[in-house]
């Protein structure tokens, strides 16, 4: 996760991307009569932006977009624990199908080094 000023960056004040760095979350806070630089800041909602990407050169694509006020932060909570978990899960996942065969290169590795007599 990343913590990033709105107003420098762009992207949000807070960032979580995945692994894989092809999915990321970019919660914004919004704030009522103040604005990121003051240091006593309460936000009053939160604006959660989606994006994807092919691969990790290519640029963000926006997926979506939703806003959460402050009675929905519970829900904010629970969405973005959801969407960590699922990602954690996926990463789960593509390392154990690519477990085997990176043993079997392993083997493959350790066979060829023996010594023939």
């Amino acid at each position: 996760m990343y913590e990033d000023d709105p107003e420098t960056f762009g992207a949000g004040r807070y960032i979580i991307e995945n692994t894989a760095g092809d999915r990321c979350l970019a919660v914004t806070e919004h704030y009522l009569g103040t604005d990121s630089s003051d240091p006593d800041r309460i936000p009053n909602s939160w604006e959660v932006d989606h994006h994807t990407r092919p691969h990790t050169d290519a640029r963000w694509e926006l997926r979506g977009t939703r806003t959460y006020e402050t009675d929905e932060v519970e829900a904010l909570i629970e969405f973005t624990a959801d969407w960590v978990k699922r990602r954690a899960r996926e990463q789960s996942t593509h390392d154990a199908l690519h477990a085997p065969a990176q043993a079997s290169q392993h083997q493959q590795q350790a066979h060829s080094a023996r010594p023939t007599c």
